[in-house]
């Protein structure tokens, strides 16, 4: 099985592990009230927090401090208040504190026009990319939103793969469809390449809510990013 999609089993299932690409760059970021001169990388945002990374220079930041400021992304600002839950080198693990981000997240800064518009092809970016050989289709939306479509050596699908905020959607071949909520996210640095370890807990049974998210994001998307007998394909299995 390829690294990039071995799993992992925790010692208490359903807790398991996935390791997949990461693209280095993002284009969101957030810019906090009470140190305006720095702007902070946005590596990973869920509903329940984000992570964010300084590459020049040094944080005040110490675990418990509380930390407000704007997150900015595809021309649209959202105000951010959360506390610092860990620190490591440059990056900052925040939760959020507003009890209503989850929907002031996924009613505008977030909705389904802005991730789709912010989408991006990365099997298609002109980039020195070590990619998977089996990964065919790759998309991404700066943190979160992210599509990975892999296939056999024979060219069929073998598995596709959903991030949204902190939902997980995944098909495989075989296996059928299943949903899990991303509890942790892990930077993996390698010497070719940057990763994710997600650490995920299944449902029980494929969540409705989950995947309606994820058929109205695959429904939006038209061949100049996937191909319409791939994108039907995903629609079909989302569906059932």
């Amino acid at each position: 099985m390829d690294s990039h999609l071995a799993l992992v089993k925790n010692e208490a299932p359903p807790y398991e592990k996935r390791v997949l690409p990461r693209f280095p760059f993002s284009s969101m970021s957030f810019k906090p009230q009470a140190d305006k001169a720095k702007v902070y990388e946005v590596r990973d945002i869920s509903s329940r927090g984000m992570q964010l990374c300084l590459r020049d220079g040094g944080h005040p930041y110490r675990i418990g401090d509380k930390l407000s400021g704007n997150l900015r992304w595809n021309g649209s600002t959202l105000e951010i208040h959360g506390e610092v839950r860990w620190i490591s080198s440059g990056n900052l693990g925040v939760n959020f504190t507003d009890a209503n981000m989850t929907k002031k997240l996924s009613n505008n800064f977030l909705s389904t026009h802005n991730l789709i518009q912010g989408l991006r092809a990365i099997h298609l970016v002109p980039m020195e990319l070590n990619l998977p050989n089996n990964l065919k289709y790759w998309l991404r939306c700066d943190g979160p939103l992210e599509l990975f479509v892999w296939q056999h050596s024979d060219g069929e699908l073998s598995r596709f793969q959903i991030i949204m905020l902190d939902n997980y959607i995944e098909w495989d071949d075989g296996k059928g469809i299943k949903t899990a909520q991303i509890m942790e996210v892990d930077d993996r640095q390698t010497p070719l390449t940057e990763e994710d370890e997600l650490t995920l807990k299944w449902d029980m049974t494929p969540r409705q809510e989950a995947l309606q998210l994820a058929l109205d994001i695959v429904s939006a998307l038209d061949e100049s990013y996937i191909p319409s007998m791939t994108l039907d394909f995903m629609r079909v299995k989302l569906s059932l």
